[in-house]
């Protein structure tokens, strides 16, 4: 039975009701992800100068070289850097500018199923706006390029301690100088856990899955003619972040605006990429350049 918010759908629901499902293990890379959607445009060489310039800023927060920066990882460590960087990249917008990250209203599928409406909220909706160094900007796309979903965290049922992770509290109990040869050793383990971990959450993924599609209903009308559509987006678990895609036919889509019954060869696909840590140079790096992609999508 389809609730009328996509929070409540769980992963049985999008597989049995609506014929979309997860891919069966995630792809490598960010790009082959990304690969999915339409056309990139190539980074310019503002953005990259832009990436660079955030890259060198959050450098002081780092798994790799924590040894020589004595840092501790704790959240308000983390923020402060984030904040420091928007005062940075901030100082010469006009005040009244919006930017480019919005919540925004709940996006509403009127007679969905037989429902009434269903309603989804994701948790961050991000546009493509450009790199505003001047004075003059272009409007915003009316059509995300990604749709976030920030799992959240356990705070009311455990203490602090217990809400760090292994690599966190290692850091915050001990000389790293003298173990960072054992947190080396268990490195991998650690940074490239096991996908299936992120899929157990039926719920998670079917909240996640109805915000892809409800996204991508109100905004298909706005695609050029083709028979594939797309919407991206991004789960974010802590400081982990996978990029995610709903690959759908548009026979598919307008079966479900019609309310007409699927057969077995509408079938619409999420595909999404490992894991990467915000924490890591070389990862952050990755996702960095990335959602700096996501501006370029030509939609």
């Amino acid at each position: 039975m389809l609730s009328d918010n996509v929070s409540h759908w769980d992963r049985c629901t999008i597989e049995n009701h609506l014929h979309i499902c997860y891919h069966d293990e995630y792809l490598e890379t960010v790009s082959e992800v990304l690969e999915k959607i339409q056309k990139f445009g190539e980074l310019t060489e503002e953005q990259k100068s832009y990436c660079a310039e955030v890259k060198r800023y959050l450098a002081k927060i780092d798994g790799n070289i924590a040894t020589t920066y004595k840092l501790k990882f704790r959240p308000q460590k983390f923020l402060a850097v984030l904040d420091e960087i928007y005062e940075k990249f901030d100082e010469d917008r006009e005040p009244t500018e919006s930017i480019s990250l919005d919540k925004g209203d709940c996006t509403i599928w009127k007679n969905f199923k037989g429902l009434t409406d269903v309603t989804s909220l994701p948790d961050i909706r991000l546009y493509s706006y450009g790199i505003k160094t001047t004075k003059t900007a272009t409007a915003r796309s009316k059509i995300p390029v990604s749709v976030v979903e920030v799992k959240k965290s356990v705070e009311k049922q455990f203490g602090e301690s217990e809400l760090l992770d292994p690599l966190t509290e290692r850091l915050e109990s001990t000389d790293l100088s003298s173990s960072i040869s054992s947190l080396a050793s268990s490195e991998d383990s650690y940074r490239k856990p096991p996908i299936e971990e992120y899929l157990m959450n039926s719920t998670s993924l079917g909240q996640h899955a109805g915000q892809l599609l409800l996204e991508l209903h109100k905004c298909h009308k706005d695609y050029k003619n083709c028979p594939i559509l797309t919407m991206s987006g991004m789960i974010i678990d802590g400081t982990k972040v996978l990029f995610t895609v709903l690959e759908m036919k548009k026979e598919h889509l307008k079966k479900l605006e019609n309310n007409e019954e699927l057969d077995e060869d509408d079938k619409a696909v999420i595909y999404y990429s490992q894991p990467f840590d915000l924490i890591y140079s070389d990862e952050r790096s990755i996702l960095i350049d990335n959602i700096m992609r996501l501006n370029n999508l030509e939609l």
